[in-house]
């Protein structure tokens, strides 16, 4: 995504989105559209931008860190009496090298968190989980699971 500090700069060098505009040879409501977010200039416009404000383009805009690739789904143990399906979101923790997954369920108005979703479910409570959650997150976290007589499950994480 393209971040860009134009508000900044032109604030500092005292300069109204009015003026910058003329001078940029764009409209006001370019200047605050591009400030806002809302509209990513072609170059020409960022040239002119840069030049008016006397700072590199680099200085005005500049692009967030390049996103992660997906990591490979994992092998997990899953813990549950219900059935579940690919895509259910999961709550994981590791124990040992084994990671341990047990499935949220998302109730009325409750959106759970989740480390991932499970992507394959196999059989004697074998899967595989697509991480998002980095693993600090997991890592040191303890599941407690059990038998309830009374016959509802309940994991909170």
């Amino acid at each position: 995504m393209v971040r860009n500090h134009l508000s900044a700069i032109r604030k500092s060098r005292g300069i109204g989105a009015t003026e910058l505009a003329r001078r940029a040879g764009i409209s006001r409501q370019t200047i605050y559209s591009i400030e806002a977010g809302t509209y990513i200039p072609n170059t020409e416009v960022t040239l002119h931008l840069a030049r008016e404000l006397e700072v590199t383009v680099e200085e005005l805009f500049h692009l967030d860190a390049a996103p992660r690739p997906p990591r490979e789904a994992e092998p997990c143990e899953l813990l549950t009496s219900r059935s579940v399906r690919a895509g259910q979101p999961v709550r994981v923790c590791q124990v040992g090298e084994k990671l341990i997954s047990v499935p949220v369920i998302a109730e009325p108005y409750f959106l759970p968190s989740a480390d991932g979703t499970l992507s394959q479910v196999g059989t004697s409570g074998r899967a595989a989980v697509q991480l998002f959650a980095p693993e600090e997150s997991f890592a040191k976290r303890l599941i407690l699971a059990g038998c309830d007589p009374h016959g509802g499950e309940a994991v909170r994480g």
